[in-house]
C-alpha cells in the first residue's frame, strides 16, 4: 500500500496509513511538511464563491490559471484548518492520512505557483 508520506499516493488509506507505522507526526520529514504559519495565513483568508460553471466558461487560461493559483491554496488551507480543530484528530490515524495528504497537495500547489501553465495543470 502507498502511504501519504511517500512520493505517489494513487489510492486512499482504507483502515489507517502505513506511514504512521514508522513516523509520528511530528518525526515526519521536513520535505514533507508546510509551515503552520503558512497554513494559517492561507486559511484565514475565504475562498471566493465561484461554480465549476464559471470556471468552466473562462476562456483566457491565463486568467484562469491566475485565479486557480490564487483560490486552490486557500481551499486547501481552509480544509487543513476544519480537520486540524477537529477534537479526534489526533487518535484516529484516517483523519491524519487525510490532513497529510492535504498539507502534500498544498505544498505541492504552492510550489507551482511561478511554473508555466502546462506545468502548473500537471500539479493541479
Amino acid at each position: 500500500q502507498v502511504a501519504c508520506l511517500q512520493e505517489k499516493a494513487d489510492f486512499p488509506c482504507v483502515d489507517a496509513c502505513p506511514c504512521f507505522d514508522a513516523h509520528r507526526v511530528q518525526d515526519w520529514p521536513q520535505d514533507g511538511r508546510v509551515s503552520e504559519d503558512v497554513i494559517n495565513q492561507y486559511s484565514s483568508l475565504q475562498p471566493n464563491p465561484l461554480r465549476m460553471e464559471e470556471v468552466l466558461a473562462m476562456k483566457d487560461s491565463q486568467a484562469t490559471a491566475k485565479m486557480l493559483r490564487q483560490e486552490i491554496p486557500v481551499r486547501l488551507a481552509n480544509r487543513i484548518a476544519h480537520l486540524t480543530h477537529l477534537d479526534m484528530m489526533e487518535n484516529c490515524p484516517a483523519l491524519l492520512c487525510a490532513r497529510a495528504r492535504l498539507v502534500r497537495s498544498f505544498k505541492e500547489v504552492l510550489g507551482a505557483a511561478e511554473m508555466s501553465i502546462e506545468d502548473f495543470a500537471d500539479v493541479v
